[in-house]
């Protein structure tokens, strides 16, 4: 057998990404078109103190809205979009600061954030020039931007797997976010049908970070079907992934690879003393573990890839004196 040790290399892949507004609020005179709803009102397009949608004139209208009013608290079924510290003629504030709530009711639940551009998939509703104490305008006005967004689900399910003398391991991951922001502690259900029949079924709880891992057994030779849903505040979604276990990976060649790191708590930003290290091949599940110690791990096994071909380590790093856990993913090269 050839045994050959690869050094691993990080690349950091930097994605250039033009936002574009899927739906911009308008601020206008006086008031809304037809299938618009008045979410809050301004004295001028920017530089402006802020008022229920009675209050001033000039109105900033939202399609999808069915309601907007400005509370101490809001119902279960209206997002919270920023905040007042008056009722009327009031400077603003990022949601969950000042006293009084900009309640507002989309046609579907959505989280309202403040970031310099929104998502395609977001709603722009207005922007400040500061995150508190400020004065608010319309969506071009100020670079903070109050951006609301859905909850979405990204799941990945790899393979092919190989059916040797025993059956594959299934790997299974992916994150949840809310108006492109992490979900924290996202409940997850995940659901495995060959066709139309239900095979297996877990529930988990996404980490910190939005991500969520987990592995299914005692899968034969077929193409299988992978749901995922997640709920997190009010809002749910969900999302499907395919793979297939074959009889034999099409190319693959028994390789040994090595594979190394840094293991830093996420918290602190301090190297981990000791802990274990697992990793898990996307593209075919296989799964190794160590242990490491003083912040550095290193992973040696020998599994089938495609020559010259990139793949994919699923990390997981378990820090033996906290019991914290972290995932990320790392890719490297088959020779």
């Amino acid at each position: 057998m050839k045994k050959i040790l690869i050094p691993l290399t990080l690349a950091f892949i930097f994605l250039s990404t033009g936002f574009a507004l899927a739906s911009v609020c308008i601020v206008r005179d006086y008031g809304c078109n037809a299938d618009e709803w008045p979410v809050l009102s301004v004295w001028d397009t920017s530089n402006s103190h802020a008022g229920d949608y009675l209050y001033y004139n000039k109105k900033i209208c939202c399609a999808g809205v069915t309601s907007s009013y400005v509370r101490t608290t809001c119902n279960s079924d209206e997002s919270e979009v920023m905040t007042f510290y008056k009722t009327n003629n009031s400077h603003v504030a990022k949601k969950g600061y000042a006293g009084y709530k900009l309640c507002t009711k989309f046609n579907t639940y959505l989280n309202c954030i403040i970031k310099s551009s929104c998502g395609s998939s977001d709603v722009c509703v207005a922007s400040m020039a500061y995150d508190t104490n400020s004065h608010v305008g319309g969506c071009y006005a100020y670079t903070n931007k109050i951006c609301c967004g859905e909850l979405g689900v990204n799941v990945e399910a790899g393979g092919p797997y190989m059916k040797t003398e025993i059956l594959p391991t299934i790997l299974v991951v992916g994150n949840v976010t809310f108006s492109d922001e992490v979900a924290p502690y996202a409940n997850v259900s995940i659901k495995v049908y060959e066709g139309a029949t239900l095979k297996v079924s877990k529930d988990t709880i996404a980490s910190s970070a939005g991500k969520f891992a987990t592995t299914f057994m005692n899968f034969d030779i077929g193409t299988y079907t992978v749901n995922a849903s997640a709920n997190y505040s009010l809002a749910s979604t969900w999302t499907i992934d395919t793979f297939k276990v074959v009889v034999r990976l099409a190319g693959c060649v028994q390789r040994t690879v090595s594979l190394n790191g840094a293991a830093l708590d996420y918290v602190t930003g301090l190297p981990i003393p000791s802990g274990t290290v697992k990793i898990a091949i996307k593209e075919n599940g296989d799964e190794f573990e160590n242990t490491f110690t003083n912040g550095r791990w290193t992973i040696t096994f020998t599994t089938c890839l495609l020559p010259d071909m990139r793949h994919t380590a699923i990390v997981q790093i378990i820090d033996s004196g906290t019991g914290r856990t972290s995932w990320s993913e790392i890719q490297f090269i088959a020779p």
